[in-house]
């Protein structure tokens, strides 16, 4: 869905580069849904990724629970082949936005599978892949596994007539974000006070309703 009850069918088209969704109650409508270079560079700063070679969606789209809301959330392999990109993945919500992560280890190559843990009380998920790109290639599958639970925690306290958010200090510099309705991110415009242990950020009073959440830069 988008953000209705009606199922539709997302599928992805390599070769454009394009995320789409059909909608079967409107008579099969189809529309591109995400342009994944032009994501990509939006959120890497960066456009000659928009030429990019790319491929998307090796396998079926997996549907896991995001530990935080709650929220059945697909994640999407693919291999953007351009140099210092990483190993990607995106992540599709309930109400078509996207995210995308994942990790610099070496040159993975393409995120071709993703399975939720199968084992109880773990809430992680397995990556596997490499794409040998019409070239010779020995030796290069692989498989991770990564956890949605490797995040620093948000505290609100009260210190009137301010407000804090404070998280734990972690060896990943964390950064705060702030948005007015969910959909839009920002960085907050100050930076915390930090000690061997901890971050804060006062927030001044009366300030207007915002959320806030951590993300690795």
């Amino acid at each position: 869905p988008r953000g209705t009850e009606n199922d539709v069918l997302i599928f992805a088209r390599a070769w454009p580069g394009v995320i789409e969704r059909l909608d079967p109650a409107n008579n099969n409508t189809a529309v591109v849904e995400l342009d994944v270079r032009d994501f990509l560079a939006r959120q890497m700063n960066d456009d000659s990724l928009r030429a990019a070679s790319l491929r998307i969606g090796y396998t079926a789209f997996t549907e896991v629970d995001d530990p935080v809301t709650g929220e059945k959330v697909h994640l999407i392999g693919l291999w953007l082949n351009t140099p210092g990109a990483g190993t990607l993945f995106l992540i599709r919500h309930h109400d078509a936005r996207y995210e995308f992560a994942g990790f610099h280890a070496g040159d993975l190559r393409a995120v071709r599978c993703i399975a939720a843990s199968p084992f109880a009380g773990e809430t992680g998920f397995y990556i596997g892949g490499y794409d040998v790109n019409d070239g010779p290639a020995t030796n290069t599958a692989w498989i991770r596994s990564a956890a949605w639970t490797g995040w620093p925690a948000l505290q609100i306290e009260s210190d009137p007539p301010y407000v804090q958010l404070t998280w734990p200090a972690t060896s990943a510099d964390w950064s705060l974000e702030t948005s007015d309705d969910l959909s839009a991110w920002l960085p907050f415009p100050t930076a915390p006070t930090r000690s061997t242990t901890s971050a804060t950020q006062a927030l001044a009073p009366a300030s207007p309703r915002r959320f806030f959440r951590l993300r690795k830069p």
